[in-house]
């Protein structure tokens, strides 16, 4: 049985197990809301491209999460890997306005989509926007 180690964890899997991980990343704040950046990664089922991945990603979400507003989408390059960012807000009178900032990067060669988010409150997010594209632009993929 093969062993998985984290960095505070280590645990016994199957033979035949697919890592798909989630890292979830907190940031202090004064507001009483903590920003935080997720890393989360998934299988490529190969065939179309980021952009169409990225579409019905972005679908899911507009039908999801009340007052959803789309705010940029830019197609670009992270390293030598295909990449869209998006950024986004949503939130209703009943819940705090948030935004996000989310990274989608191709790896076509591991058959594999990383994608970043990085969320604050919608008010808040000029002040974290600049440690949340650091932290983005630092991530190189494995």
């Amino acid at each position: 049985m093969p062993v998985f180690e984290g960095p505070t964890f280590k645990l016994g899997l199957p033979q035949e197990y697919v890592d798909l991980s989630t890292y979830a990343f907190a940031f202090p704040s004064g507001s009483g809301f903590q920003p935080s950046l997720v890393i989360k990664f998934e299988r490529w089922p190969g065939g179309g491209d980021l952009a169409a991945y990225v579409n019905q990603q972005l679908s899911v979400m507009q039908g999801g999460l009340a007052a959803f507003q789309l705010l940029e989408r830019t197609p670009g390059m992270h390293g030598e890997y295909p990449a869209v960012t998006a950024v986004f807000q949503w939130g209703s009178a009943e819940q705090p306005r948030l935004r996000q900032k989310q990274r989608f990067i191709l790896v076509p060669a591991r058959s594999l989509i990383y994608t970043l988010t990085a969320t604050n409150l919608d008010a808040d997010f000029a002040q974290t926007e600049k440690l949340f594209d650091a932290i983005m632009g630092s991530f190189v993929p494995k």
